[in-house]
């Protein structure tokens, strides 16, 4: 589990953001279907209502809040999670990548084909 806090926490906050993770942590997050949001629940550092939904991926489990005290209080996740999600993104670009290409390889076959027909008129 990451990026769960309680009011007794100490939640260590950097003097700076780590805006790559957060873009590809954005990304990953994307790419999981979730059910219908879950209630409204507090920041513990401002106040700010952010939703309750959690992601589960591979045995891997945070909220969805977490992208705020990422972005706006500068937590920076375990060496861990982190890993993990750099993983993960680099894995879904490989993805679209490789469906780019199948669909471009794919377009291809259906002009050769419109040619083929074409020249056989």
């Amino acid at each position: 589990m990451e990026g769960y806090f309680s009011k007794e926490d100490s939640i260590e906050c950097k003097d700076r953001r780590d805006n790559e993770f957060y873009r590809k942590l954005s990304i990953v997050e994307k790419n999981i279907s979730l059910p219908s949001p879950f209630p409204l629940t507090s920041c513990l550092l401002c106040g700010v209502e952010t939703y309750s939904e959690e992601f589960s991926l591979r045995g891997y489990l945070w909220p969805a809040s977490y992208k705020h005290y990422i972005n706006d209080h500068k937590v920076h996740p375990s060496q861990k999670f982190r890993q993990f999600i750099l993983k993960t993104f680099e894995e879904i670009k490989k993805k679209e990548e490789h469906e780019k290409q199948e669909a471009k390889k794919n377009i291809s076959r259906q002009i050769e084909q419109a040619r083929e027909i074409k020249m056989d008129q």
